[in-house]
């Protein structure tokens, strides 16, 4: 074959390559296109929800905030109660509602019941004025009340349903915490200020202020936590109300 053959021939063979390897690199480009369409998409619709989830936060907090909390405002302190003047200043200026919560050792009661393993349960010790805001459910349907009052020289008490599966109880029948015992009057089943705890480790009892007194826990060194839930008038700024109250008890460690 002569020179002058030969050249058009590779010059032929040149192209066919060139095109080759551009259809090529055209395949693997559409498919890391797609790829990047996909990425870009995912990414959007994660944003998207992202985005809905907290404006659905936002609005549930504005709405049942209060509930949540247990009041417009929750005051802590741990270990000690407040004292009376403190009590005194605040019942002036809201309505005030007091929560008692410590952890402890619940038993079924009764001769049968001795081999009965222990639950870890959150006590929680509430007033006449609880809850500010928001119901306590209970099965049956019976009032907080109802369920908490002392009947023939025994405290009702209120507990969730993991107390009741695990210790094997039935509604009526006795519960030892502490030194006291108690009946269980009433599954608890809607507890309006749960979200407002914090992490707890055992399912909610709950009981009269009074009540919690005779089973001989509150002790001095007691890990005990107060909660003052205050309930104020529609015209009262919060942070004014919190100005106020840091300036009358600097020191008092809420």
């Amino acid at each position: 074959m002569t020179q002058g053959a030969r050249q058009p021939a590779a010059a032929s063979a040149s192209w066919r390559l060139a095109i080759g390897l551009a259809r090529r690199e055209l395949r693997q480009g559409a498919r890391g296109f797609r790829v990047f369409l996909a990425c870009l998409w995912l990414g959007v619709a994660a944003i998207a929800s992202v985005g809905s989830l907290s404006q659905s936060l936002e609005s549930g907090l504005s709405r049942d905030g209060r509930a949540l909390l247990g009041g417009d405002i929750d005051l802590r302190l741990s270990h000690r109660p407040a004292s009376d003047e403190q009590l005194a200043w605040l019942a002036a200026r809201s309505d005030l509602s007091h929560v008692t919560s410590l952890r402890s050792m619940a038993r079924a009661a009764g001769e049968d019941r001795r081999e009965t393993r222990p639950l870890l349960v959150q006590l929680k010790a509430v007033d006449r004025a609880y809850p500010l805001y928001g119901t306590a459910g209970l099965t049956p349907d019976l009032s907080l009340d109802q369920a908490l009052e002392k009947q023939d020289g025994t405290w009702g008490i209120a507990v969730e349903a993991g107390v009741i599966a695990r210790l094997d109880l039935q509604i009526g029948d006795p519960l030892r915490i502490g030194e006291a015992i108690y009946r269980v009057a009433a599954t608890l089943v809607d507890e309006p200020d749960r979200a407002g705890r914090g992490l707890t480790f055992g399912p909610t009892v709950m009981l009269r202020h009074a009540a919690l007194a005779e089973s001989g826990l509150l002790l001095p060194g007691s890990l005990v936590h107060h909660h003052y839930r205050l309930r104020l008038a529609e015209s009262t700024a919060i942070e004014t109300f919190r100005e106020t109250l840091e300036a009358a008890y600097p020191e008092a460690g809420w």
